[in-house]
């Protein structure tokens, strides 16, 4: 009888471990209210849920994950749904954004992303150019985005992070056919 009860404690004791073992469940964050684009969201807001989304994982926010400012919500979450990824954005968001801008010539080697640059501008009048102002100081380059296909231009795109309150400037520069330049803030050690 003794031997009976400790086949039945070990084969309990072997689905356990075999169940623990093949679980592949992790913790995603989910919400109990409804997050409307504009809200502000820390993880102690959230629900850590486990859950098997198997390769659909990386398209949620996992727990532990959020930065310390937290995050901003960009479209609609019902109450109960995981958090995809693509439904909030970086609390930066909030004050900068992304722009693409061209550049006529070659940009200088310090151009790089992760850069800190001015951004220059003149516009066009009958004699030539005006006088150079500085429509945004330190801006960070995202990326410098490399041209493609067969034909070569004369200019390059740059992805900039620049604050909101500069957008307009920096449109209205571009919109006027002005003359752009990004001139870098410091220069690389080497």
């Amino acid at each position: 009888m003794l031997v009976g009860i400790l086949i039945i404690i070990a084969s309990i004791a072997g689905v356990f471990a075999v169940i623990n073992f093949s679980d592949k469940s992790i913790s995603i964050l989910s919400t109990s209210k409804v997050l409307l684009p504009g809200d502000r969201i820390f993880e102690d807001d959230l629900v850590a849920v486990k859950v098997n989304l198997g390769s659909q994982t990386t398209n949620y926010l996992e727990a532990g994950s959020l930065p310390s400012d937290g995050l901003i919500v960009e479209s609609k979450v019902s109450a109960g749904e995981l958090i995809p990824k693509a439904s909030v954005g970086l609390a930066a968001s909030e004050k900068y954004a992304t722009v693409v801008i061209e550049i006529e010539g070659q940009l200088p080697s310090a151009v790089t992303a992760g850069a800190v640059v001015d951004i220059w501008s003149s516009n066009e009048s009958e004699d030539g150019y005006l006088p150079p102002e500085i429509l945004v100081s330190n801006a960070t380059v995202a990326k410098v985005i490399e041209g493609e296909g067969i034909i070569s231009t004369k200019s390059e795109f740059v992805e900039l992070l620049i604050p909101r309150d500069r957008i307009a400037r920096l449109i209205e520069a571009k919109s006027n056919d002005s003359s752009i330049s990004l001139i870098p803030a410091s220069l690389p050690l080497d």
